[in-house]
Order: structure tokens, then C-alpha cells, then sequence
């Protein structure tokens, strides 16, 4: 089930959809960050998988934050692929 996200949190899990879709692997913390244009984005990480927006891949090192299924799943239902929560 897929808990409600703050602005902060729907800007990073955009950006991370976003970067997974242009680039084929996920960003590390440091290239979403500065896309997000905050210092550090690896809290917002944490609760976005807490909250099941998101995945950790084992063994991925630092690319290792991927949207999870429902998400993608979600925003596909949206038809927009920007989710206003």
C-alpha cells in the first residue's frame, strides 16, 4: 500500500522516475540531490521506501534506489506520470 508523500517527497520520487527512465539504472544520492536541488535527498530515499514508493536493490552499491512496481504502476494509471499527492 502506498502512503501519501509531502512535496519534498513527490519531487524526489518524480526526479528518481524520471532519471531510471532517461538513464536505464538509478541515480546515486548525490546526482539526485542536485537534481531535486537539495543537499541531500538520502532521507527523503528512506521514507519513500518506508512509504513503498520506492526499492532497494541489494548489491547495487550507490544505485541502488529503484521506484518500486505499485509506484510505477500508479503513475501509469495517472496517465500524466507527475503524481499530486
Amino acid at each position: 500500500m502506498l502512503l501519501p508523500l509531502t512535496e519534498i517527497q513527490n519531487n524526489v520520487f518524480v526526479a528518481l522516475q524520471a532519471y531510471v527512465v532517461q538513464h536505464g539504472y538509478p541515480p546515486t544520492i548525490p546526482e539526485l540531490s542536485k537534481i531535486v536541488g537539495k543537499t541531500n535527498v538520502g532521507g527523503e530515499l528512506v521514507v519513500l521506501r518506508k512509504k513503498g514508493w520506492a526499492t532497494k536493490i541489494e548489491g547495487q552499491g550507490k544505485r541502488s534506489t529503484i521506484p518500486s512496481e505499485e509506484a510505477l504502476d500508479k503513475v501509469t494509471e495517472s496517465k500524466q506520470g507527475n503524481l499530486k499527492i
